[in-house]
C-alpha cells in the first residue's frame, strides 16, 4: 500500500486544533440546504460517509434523521461519540476505508460532505464511492456531494500562512501539482517539530457530473455554496451535488 496521508494526519492530535476555525456555521448552512429539497423527508436513514468528528452528523440528527457515520479516523469517532453522548443525541458510527464500506442498502440518504474525496491515489477509487452510494440506497434516495471547485481555489490559493497557537507555531505551505492540491504541515512545539501532508485530487465538475451520471444518478440541484446560489463554473467555491437513485 502506498503512503496514504489520511490514516497518520486524522489521528494526530494536531489536527483538530489546526483546523479549530472549523465551526458549526458552515455545517448548520449545508444542512439546512440539504434538509430544504423537496425530495428529502426528515426521519429517514442517513449515512454521512467520512463523518469525521460528527458535526454534520449531530445536526442532521438533531433535525429527526436516523444517522450513521463511517471514517477511516479512530480518534475523530472517538471524538464523534463523546460529543454525540453529551449533547444526548444517536448517532451509529463504525471506522472503516470509504472504498470498503461493509453496510447493505437500505438508506435514504446518503452524504459526502466538506471535501471528504479525492484523497486516493487513482480515480477508479475516488469514483468507487459513487458507485457505492449508489448500491447503499432506496430507490428514490438522495446522494449528497459536497467538493471544492478546483478553479476557484486555483485563483483564490494562499501558497503560504504563519501562525502561532498555544505555544506551537504552524507553518502550511500549498500547492497545486498536476492535477492535485497539497498541503505541507509543519508544527513546532518546543524542540519537537512535526511534519504532515494533505493531497487531494482535484476534479472539475464536468468530470464530476460525469462519474455521478455513470454511477446511475439523476442531478436534480447543484449549488455552488452554502448559502444555495446556483453553482458557476468559474465562481463558486464548492461542487455541492443532490443526486437522486430513480
Amino acid at each position: 500500500m502506498r503512503d496514504e496521508w489520511f490514516r497518520t494526519w486524522f489521528e494526530s492530535d494536531y489536527y483538530l486544533k489546526v483546523y479549530k476555525h472549523r465551526n458549526l456555521e458552515d455545517a448548520e448552512k449545508l444542512v439546512r440546504l440539504i434538509i430544504s429539497q423537496d425530495a428529502i423527508k426528515s426521519g429517514g436513514r442517513l449515512l454521512d460517509l467520512g463523518c469525521g468528528a460528527g458535526r454534520h452528523a449531530a445536526i442532521f440528527a438533531g433535525e429527526g434523521f436516523e444517522v450513521f457515520g463511517i471514517d477511516i479516523s479512530n480518534n475523530l469517532l472517538k471524538l464523534a461519540r463523546r460529543d454525540s453522548e453529551q449533547k444526548g443525541i444517536s448517532l451509529s458510527l463504525m471506522r472503516a476505508d470509504l472504498r470498503r464500506i461493509p453496510l447493505r442498502s437500505g438508506f435514504d440518504i446518503v452524504t459526502n460532505l466538506f471535501t471528504t474525496f479525492g484523497y486516493f491515489h487513482s480515480t477508479e477509487e475516488n469514483f468507487s464511492i459513487f458507485r457505492s452510494s449508489f448500491e447503499l440506497l432506496n430507490q428514490g434516495g438522495i446522494f449528497v456531494f459536497d467538493y471544492l471547485n478546483p478553479i476557484h481555489l486555483s485563483r483564490n490559493l494562499i501558497s503560504e500562512s504563519r501562525e502561532e497557537f498555544d505555544g506551537i507555531f504552524l507553518l502550511q505551505k500549498r500547492e497545486i501539482s498536476g492535477s492535485r492540491v497539497r498541503k505541507h504541515i509543519t508544527l513546532q512545539s518546543g524542540e519537537e517539530s512535526f511534519n504532515y501532508c494533505e493531497d487531494v485530487r482535484l476534479y472539475y465538475d464536468d468530470e464530476l457530473r460525469e462519474g455521478l451520471s455513470e454511477a446511475g444518478f439523476d442531478l436534480i440541484q447543484l449549488y455552488g455554496d452554502y448559502s444555495g446560489a446556483k453553482f458557476e463554473h468559474e465562481k463558486s467555491p464548492r461542487f455541492i451535488a443532490i443526486c437522486q437513485k430513480s
